[in-house]
């Protein structure tokens, strides 16, 4: 066998290589315990004293159920970009409490973005569970949230309103039973897979351009879903409603619902609307009903399935209409 002789070149090169390799590589053995997060998340236990105010961007996470005090809101957004994490946890409330989710109000008028409530339960608040606008009597200066993201969210037995927002929100997999009105939601919002039961009010409240898909109003003690204009609604179900089923401002545009036994109507609409695709079953009224015709551009209504109204199957009480 022949003796290979390596070359001190190559000795030099080998000896570089390994001090880089090194150097670059990092401690190969990192200290020891669970790796920390980058973010910090605040963690809110039941210890904490309420009012409490997140005043500083962040996530938050609840650790526990948290129970409200009289007289007092339970947890105040006062900043943006917040991420407020129930973490399956609820936000009880007591007699006379306010607020369970509240908006800080500066002397000067505030908006806060980016912000997130979701998965969890309220329960039990004298006000409402979500109120993501608030104003000042005395400085006439209010807060607002704009753009919220609402999600998992189940709110019961609140006085006034399940979920309250003056401004855009973006809500979905979420409901409030046994409330005052259900929803309160700004124009320009999305609500998806929503759910407003046995309410004592309306079921849902949708302000201008917004859009609802897959949503249900159910057995509330007036209409279950009350509009705006421009608003798109989409396979929605809509029942036993005390006040109609869904009512609307012009230029609004239902499709692929089904409606039963609502009382007073099953779908009034104003002028420029189109309700396409529709079944409409039982209604002790009438089961389309126009409104305000002949005030501006023709509607349409077409491809309905109405059966069993006590009144009329569709009501036009003047032109221009296309059926």
């Amino acid at each position: 066998m022949l003796n290979k002789k390596i070359s001190p070149i190559a000795c030099i090169l080998a000896l570089c290589l390994s001090f880089m390799a090194s150097a670059f590589s990092g401690d190969l053995s990192p200290p020891p315990g669970p790796i920390q997060p980058t973010n910090k998340v605040q963690i809110l236990a039941q210890s904490i004293s309420l009012p409490y105010t997140i005043s500083s961007p962040g996530s938050y996470k609840l650790t526990s159920n948290i129970t409200g005090v009289s007289g007092e809101h339970g947890i105040i957004i006062g900043s943006g970009n917040v991420t407020l994490d129930l973490n399956g946890f609820c936000l009880k409330g007591v007699a006379g409490s306010l607020n369970a989710i509240a908006v800080q109000v500066t002397a000067n008028s505030t908006v806060y973005k980016n912000v997130v409530v979701k998965n969890g339960n309220i329960s039990d608040w004298g006000g409402a569970g979500v109120h993501l606008t608030s104003f000042n009597q005395m400085t006439q200066s209010e807060g607002n949230v704009l753009g919220a993201r609402l999600e998992d969210l189940i709110v019961k037995d609140c006085g006034l309103v399940g979920i309250r927002s003056i401004g855009h929100v973006h809500c979905f997999n979420s409901a409030v039973e046994s409330c005052g009105i259900g929803y309160q939601i700004g124009a320009s919002s999305s609500l998806r897979n929503c759910t407003a039961i046995n309410n004592s009010g309306i079921g849902f409240v949708v302000l201008d351009h917004s859009t609802m898909s897959e949503c249900i109003a159910r057995q509330n003690g007036e209409v279950g879903i009350y509009g705006g204009s421009g608003l798109v609604i989409s396979k929605c179900s809509i029942a036993e409603n005390v006040g109609g089923g869904i009512e609307v401002s012009r230029g609004s545009r239902i499709n692929n619902c089904a409606l039963e036994d609502n009382s007073l109507f099953g779908i009034k609409v104003d002028f420029a609307s189109l309700v396409t695709g529709c079944t409409i079953y039982n209604t002790e009224g009438d089961g389309v009903l126009g409104s305000n015709v002949g005030q501006g551009a023709p509607n349409c209504i077409d491809g309905n399935h109405i059966i069993s109204s006590s009144g009329w199957g569709i009501n036009l009480p003047s032109s221009p209409w296309r059926i």
